[in-house]
């Protein structure tokens, strides 16, 4: 082989990637040890206050759960009066089995804890994937394990009685959402029954689920379809609207079921719910509890 000796300029090979800055590797790093660090240290409240924190709510669901592990019931129990609404879809089907690996009612307590969060936060993740979000789960999760207010402590962080609800609502929705996004006819036919199990579970469990999430869905698509009637997106309008009305259809059936079960179980059926006539101080009184959910407490000292 000859070499050529030439005076052209030798240009550096074209990388086929660009490597991140050290800035941009910090950027990404940066929202999941912040997420780490908020899991951790709500891990320690948890294992820290444990003692001080449970109440008499806290220590009921407990004591159904111990009741379910020994054989008193499956799912649900006839030898327990439920507070407010049945237990269907909810924690003691995480308790009951940790009674059977764990003698001591703290580490069920605090592991059964844990277990909530980590399908709360999957059923979150799952929901940011399904609208293409996935970059956004960590910045957001870290608000999910702080403790945003004293509500926020008591019923989610501590409590644990609204994960059960929120992890069904983001699952519905992500599997709604994963429906209307893919191009298989069975995939989706699958997805849809999915959310209708769940759908159908949640109304079983009383009218908290059919009406924070079976009507604003089914509403939701209606609004979606009302206004895509002439436009490119008709087709997913209908199909959004059709996915609506079975999850809604079934959860109204599973709101049936909830009905009937008010003649063996005995628990608050809120039959005897009724309108009220719009008044300013109950829209204020409302809005107030949205700034208490986010911390805000009338008095409080800085």
């Amino acid at each position: 082989m000859q070499l050529v000796k030439t005076d052209a300029v030798i240009t550096s090979t074209v990388v086929p990637f660009k490597q991140k800055s050290v800035r941009g590797k910090l950027w990404a790093v940066l929202p999941w040890a912040l997420f780490g660090v908020a899991c951790g240290l709500l891990l320690a409240g948890l294992i820290v206050y444990y003692a001080d924190a449970v109440d008499h709510e806290m220590a009921s669901e407990l004591i159904l759960a111990k009741m379910l592990s020994e054989g008193k019931g499956f799912i649900l129990t006839n030898q327990w009066a439920y507070s407010s609404e049945i237990r269907f879809l909810n924690t003691q089907l995480i308790f009951a089995p940790l009674f059977w690996i764990f003698k001591s009612w703290a580490v069920v307590r605090i592991v059964g804890t844990v277990i909530l969060h980590v399908i709360f936060l999957l059923a979150f993740y799952f929901f940011l994937a399904s609208i293409q979000q996935k970059r956004l789960f960590p910045w957001l999760a870290i608000f999910l394990m702080l403790p945003l207010g004293i509500d926020w402590v008591r019923y989610v962080n501590f409590g644990t009685y609204y994960i059960p609800h929120f992890a069904i609502a983001l699952t519905v929705w992500g599997l709604t959402f994963y429906a209307l996004r893919t191009s298989s006819s069975k995939c989706r036919n699958w997805l849809v029954v999915a959310a209708a199990v769940l759908s159908l579970g949640a109304g079983v469990g009383g009218y908290r689920m059919v009406v924070v999430l079976s009507i604003p869905l089914f509403l939701t698509a209606v609004i979606y379809w009302l206004l895509n009637l002439t436009t490119e997106h008709h087709a997913m309008a209908v199909k959004f609207l059709a996915i609506g009305a079975i999850t809604g259809g079934v959860a109204v059936v599973g709101l049936l079921i909830n009905v009937l079960l008010h003649n063996w179980f005995i628990f608050n059926a809120f039959d005897n719910l009724r309108w009220c006539n719009f008044n300013w101080d109950g829209l204020v009184a409302v809005f107030m509890m949205v700034l208490t959910a986010f911390g805000y407490r009338e008095g409080a000292i800085f």
